[in-house]
């Protein structure tokens, strides 16, 4: 009820898919508040009552579609369950997720996750998606070499790309080069 105060409407979604007769309805109410304008709060809410019903399919339904703060919600919730986990992968191996929107601390999560088979996934996984070859990474990004720079888009990409590897500004893993070490270089040579 939209008439309810925030905190209240969130208490209320704990009541929801208890009752097996109106299970269907009530994921489809939980589900229609990720697909349409609603706070953070309550879409987060949303889908913590999902995962409790284990119903990652219908949250990972709406992940090309979220902002990053709902990402880092959804892989939480399927974190919390080795079906979720497994799901999430599945999804992932796909192509429904793209590799790129997973940052680097929820690969980690997923690799090193308490139960071997989602280990053994996400390594299946993300191996895929590590190019080998270098040059051919490098030579990829050269045309962003075009670009007029903006921070905050550059911070979103560095997160969901480079931080598998690098760390930057306290964000990423130390695997690769260290950044900061290029700051007084030009674009063409980094």
């Amino acid at each position: 009820d939209a008439s309810l105060n925030l905190k209240s409407r969130i208490a209320a979604m704990a009541l929801l898919g208890r009752s097996p007769a109106s299970l269907e309805k009530d994921v489809a109410f939980l589900t229609s508040l990720l697909s349409h304008k609603t706070t953070l709060e309550v879409a987060q809410a949303a889908i913590r009552r999902l995962a409790k019903l284990q119903r990652f399919k219908e949250i990972l339904k709406f992940w090309p579609g979220v902002s990053p703060s709902l990402h880092a919600t959804m892989i939480g919730q399927c974190l919390g369950s080795e079906n979720g986990s497994l799901y999430f992968l599945n999804q992932a191996a796909s192509g429904h997720i793209a590799l790129a929107t997973i940052d680097a601390s929820s690969r980690n999560q997923f690799l090193t996750h308490r139960d071997g088979s989602v280990r053994d996934k996400a390594n299946e996984v993300f191996r895929k998606g590590i190019n080998a070859d270098r040059q051919a990474v490098v030579k990829s990004f050269e045309g962003a070499l075009e670009l007029k720079g903006n921070s905050r888009n550059g911070r979103v990409q560095f997160q969901a790309i480079c931080a598998a590897c690098h760390k930057l500004d306290g964000i990423g893993i130390s695997l690769g080069a260290d950044l900061t070490a290029l700051s007084d270089k030009s674009a063409p040579s980094m």
